[in-house]
Parts: structure tokens; sequence; C-alpha cells
């Protein structure tokens, strides 16, 4: 399906995909299809001048530029040398599966998730989270902090993936995919608990009924559960390797040790216990960095 394309106003060729705009020097373009049709393959910086939002592109940007301008397959050979030029150094653009998407956050630039985490992501629980503001009431005396618990649980997901990769990077034996993946979706999911103004809301809950502990953590629990089942996201933890000891390990991760004693963890053993220390660090309550 061809992307739609459009002349912008400054000469430049523009393509439009899923709210980016991409545009590039169409004169420079055209004087290196030109170089690839002659077979010069001394084209490594084509794409030099292609920038979204002051930033280049991710890696698979030649294709949707190539694909929309509907050029030959003896024209498509150009795409490959700038594979390596548009993958971002800290990956973000390094997408699992079609179904993966990036986000354009205010402090992480552009983040990616795969598709278990989309899913996530657009349910009407996680949805939710655009509706609570970070700070509670603060926004009421501080007019700019206006930022949401969506927007902060999209960036501890990110992070919590981040720092769960830099130690696979360290000792590839010490840390799986799959560890990580659920590492991403207790960050994404650790707040989803939280009542309205936030940390205000447990205030109230703690007076409102003294004899019975409520936590946003708890709660955030019960709403995973609630997500899966109601969402029918079943299948999908299966298809991409998480059982139900994964799922034990989400829930610890969010809220600490589901083992009989209280102090016990079931999802993962003693050997990955500092995987527990990322999202919700119950030893130091120093977490998500």
């Amino acid at each position: 399906m061809p992307y739609p394309v459009e002349n912008s106003a400054d000469g430049a060729r523009a393509v439009v995909k899923g709210g980016f705009q991409y545009k590039m020097n169409e004169k420079k373009m055209t004087r290196k299809i030109e170089d690839a049709k002659d077979g010069n393959r001394n084209v490594d910086n084509s794409y030099s001048s292609v920038h979204v939002c002051g930033k280049l592109v991710a890696s698979n940007l030649s294709e949707v530029i190539l694909h929309s301008l509907s050029l030959s397959d003896s024209e498509k050979k150009i795409k490959e040398p700038y594979r390596s030029e548009f993958k971002n150094t800290r990956g973000y653009f390094e997408m699992s599966s079609d179904e993966s998407k990036v986000f354009n956050d205010c402090i992480h630039d552009y983040i990616s998730f795969p598709e278990l985490c989309v899913c996530i992501i657009d349910t009407p629980e996680f949805q939710r989270l655009r509706r609570l503001r970070q700070l509670g009431v603060t926004h009421y005396v501080y007019p700019n902090a206006t930022h949401t618990r969506f927007q902060h649980c999209l960036g501890v997901g990110h992070l919590a993936g981040e720092f769960a990769r830099c130690i696979q990077r360290q000792d590839p034996n010490l840390v799986s995919d799959v560890d990580i993946l659920c590492l991403q979706i207790a960050g994404l999911c650790h707040d989803l608990g939280h009542g309205p103004f936030s940390h205000l809301w447990e205030v109230f809950m703690s007076r409102a009924n003294a004899k019975q502990k409520w936590t946003h953590e708890e709660n955030s629990i019960k709403i995973f559960d609630k997500l899966i089942e109601k969402n029918g996201l079943g299948p999908l933890f299966k298809k991409n390797g998480l059982n139900e000891n994964d799922i034990i390990f989400i829930k610890e991760a969010i809220g600490g040790p589901l083992g009989d004693d209280g102090r016990t963890y079931r999802g993962r053993g003693p050997e990955k216990y500092f995987l527990y220390e990322i999202v919700a660090n119950k030893t130091t309550g120093i977490q998500y960095f």
C-alpha cells in the first residue's frame, strides 16, 4: 500500500505516515537515484538531509521513501547502504515486529515498544492514566506541572527495558529476552492502580477506612489481572513466550513478593532476585532510576 506523498511549499518532498512528516531535498534524491542507476555505489550520504522533527529518522525510512516514490527494483538497491546510517545508536527504532510502535517522549526522545506492550497500552485500563496527574494537585499551584501517569509509565517501561538490556550486554546469561519483556510490562503497569489525584488518594483511602490497608501497588496488580482477562490478552502473552511464572514475575516486580511468607519471590529464583530491584525496589526504596 503506497504511502501518501505531497509536495511542500519549500520544494521538499514530504512523506506522511502515522502523524510523522519526512522531508528530503527532491533534487538531491533525484541525483542519488541517478547515481545508483549508473552503478555508483558510493552514495553513503544520500539521505543525510532527511529529518523528522529535526532528527534523523529510523532505519526503515529509506524503504518508506522509496516505496512512496514507486521506484523500480533496480533503483531500490540504494536503500541498503543507509540501514546503518539511520540506525539510532540507542536502538529506539529497532522494531521487533510490524505491530511495534514508536513514541515521541519529552524526556527520552523516540522510544519503541514491542507488540505485546503496545496492546497493553491500547487498553482502556492503561489509557485511563492519561487523565491522572502525576503530581496530584500540584498543577493548581504550578500550572505547568501537568504531566500524567500515562507519560510517566511510558518512561518507566522504557527505562526498565534499557536497564535490563544493559545487564544482558554485559552477561547474556544473566538476563533473557523474556526477562526484558516482563520488566518492560511491569514498568508500564506499575501505576495502573493509582486513584484520583495520585498519592493524595492513598491518604484519603487510609482515612476513609483505616482498618483496611490500601496501596496503589496492590491495586495495580488487581487491575493488571483484569486488563489481561477483559481484553483477551492471554493468548498474546503465550505467543510472546510468557507463561504463568512470567506473569507472577511481572506482578512481583510491581508489588513485591507473592510468596506465602510475604518475603519469598515466586516468579524468579534467587539467582535473578536483582531483577526485582529495577521497577519496585523493596530493599532500599531506590527504584526506576
